[in-house]
């Protein structure tokens, strides 16, 4: 759990720098005995750990930013300083100890800047490199703080004959430790953390390398769920090493398809094609998107669509490509039954237009011959008292068959544009609906009479924007199924 190794963190972190504190001390030579209250040492070691342990949680939270790095810095280089500072106040020697409170100012600035700048580029991670550096800073942070603090202190000894501390005794009340136990303390503690660290790095390699082996078999799967086959290129799209997925694939053996062997196995009319794709996607430095087809292990050509993707290193530089190929055979297949499909309707559409359209060239040459005669027809009637009805009635009958005539055109011509195009595009354009509906309302007068119904268009419809064709469909049909299941009376 992250709690776990931010835990863990801090108390190697901690314990190094405390370590790091009194193997210093360790070295100072001051010219008289010195030792150490047990209590205030531990608590340094404390507030060590709890300083940078909190700075860690910070920074380790999801989604941490420039603010937490702002807090955690300074937070971590305040308790370098206290760690280090409570060190000193734990020694017990027979003299008096003053500070410089400026160059005790400049001691905390210094840990406070470096610890800053060491977080700052630990939370980039953009390599290894990075991280050396982030280790540097922080040694340099903790060393330039613990020796210009060691700077701004001044040891004065006591007069002749004052009590001296020796190691090992005790002093104003507590535990005293001497040199020696605390370098053995120092040794154990530091041995102690490299022992936990080197632990914990071991854990951590063999959690990451179950979920590598998890994720790989994940991913494996996700490939084999979509039917593809994975494969690796390097830079310049050979294959190097073992290709297992290849293999089972085409059958081709390691060393037929290493290099550019591979392109043994696709069509030689793809071979071409393919190359050209592959270079213009290498220089352009983009995905690989491409379609052939590869001849597989039982001599069968399939169709494969193709993605790859390049690898980058620190740098951005191409170190391999990692691709699938994802057989699309019945893909294509599919759309080729379809396309001989839409061709076969193609055709019968034309057959049906020509055997729809022949009659209606017949209905719209009576309809002209019966207008031309019209006039006559009227003479004929002479003083009949209906004469005046009936050549009202025959003008609205041709008005209605021509209507019906161009609409039925206009169906004819959306059939063959559909089967032609595969679907028919709208075309919207102005439409009075008044005058639209009572022209479908009187192409229909005889079936509405006949069932004994009317319609009513309202004068006052507004103008709207639609495709013509749908709305006259649409119009006409719900007209059509109204008076075929009207009921009767």
């Amino acid at each position: 759990p992250r709690w776990a190794w931010v835990a863990g963190a801090a108390l190697a972190m901690g314990g190094g720098i405390w370590s790091m504190h009194f193997v210093g001390m360790l070295a100072f030579e001051m010219g008289m005995p010195a030792a150490y209250d047990l209590g205030l040492t531990l608590a340094s070691l404390l507030i060590a750990v709890g300083a940078t342990g909190a700075a860690f949680v910070l920074i380790s939270r999801p989604g941490a930013g420039l603010r937490d790095i702002l807090v955690g810095g300074p937070l971590m280089g305040v308790g370098v300083a206290g760690m280090h500072y409570t060190g000193m106040a734990a020694m017990r020697v027979p003299g008096n100890l003053a500070y410089s409170l400026p160059v005790v100012a400049l001691s905390v600035a210094i840990a406070v800047t470096a610890a800053t700048t060491a977080l700052w580029l630990t939370f980039r991670q953009h390599g290894v490199g990075q991280k050396l550096a982030a280790a540097f800073v922080m040694g340099l942070a903790v060393a330039g703080m613990h020796y210009t603090g060691m700077a701004a202190a001044t040891f004065t000894a006591e007069a002749a004959g004052a009590h001296a501390a020796h190691a090992g005794e005790v002093h104003a009340g507590g535990v005293g430790a001497g040199q020696q136990n605390l370098a053995l303390a120092v040794g154990g503690a530091t041995f102690l953390i490299l022992f936990l660290a080197m632990l914990a790095s071991s854990i951590d390699q063999q959690r990451v390398q179950r979920e590598l082996q998890a994720s790989e078999a994940r991913f494996r799967a996700a490939v084999q769920a979509v039917r593809g086959v994975l494969w690796t290129n390097d830079a310049e799209g050979r294959m190097v090493g073992e290709q297992p997925g290849w293999a089972a694939l085409t059958g081709q053996t390691p060393e037929a398809y290493a290099g550019f062997g591979w392109a043994s196995a696709v069509h030689p009319d793809d071979v071409a094609p393919s190359v050209a794709a592959w270079n213009a996607t290498v220089a352009a430095r983009r995905p690989f998107v491409h379609e052939h087809r590869v001849r597989a292990q039982d001599g069968a050509w399939r169709h494969f669509a193709i993605r790859a993707v390049p690898v980058l290193d620190d740098r951005g530089g191409i170190t391999e490509w990692v691709g699938v190929h994802t057989d699309i055979t019945e893909q294509r297949e599919a759309e080729g039954e379809l396309l001989e499909s839409n061709e076969e309707l193609q055709r019968y559409a034309y057959i049906v237009s020509h055997d729809l359209r022949s009659p209606l060239v017949n209905v719209m040459g009576f309809t002209s011959e019966l207008e031309e005669a019209r006039p006559e027809i009227r003479r004929a009637l002479g003083d009949h008292p209906d004469a005046e009805r009936i050549d009202r009635d025959l003008g609205e009958a041709l008005g209605f068959i021509r209507a019906a005539v161009t609409r039925m055109e206009g169906l004819i011509a959306a059939i063959l544009k559909l089967s032609r195009e595969g679907r028919r595009r709208f075309a919207p354009e102005p439409l009075a609906l008044t005058s639209l509906l009572q022209s479908l309302a009187d192409a229909q007068r005889h079936q509405i009479e006949t069932a004994g119904a009317t319609v009513s268009v309202a004068a006052d419809l507004p103008t709207i924007v639609a495709d013509r064709l749908a709305v006259e469909q649409v119009v006409g049909n719900l007209i059509d199924n109204a008076v075929k299941y009207l009921d009767a009376g």
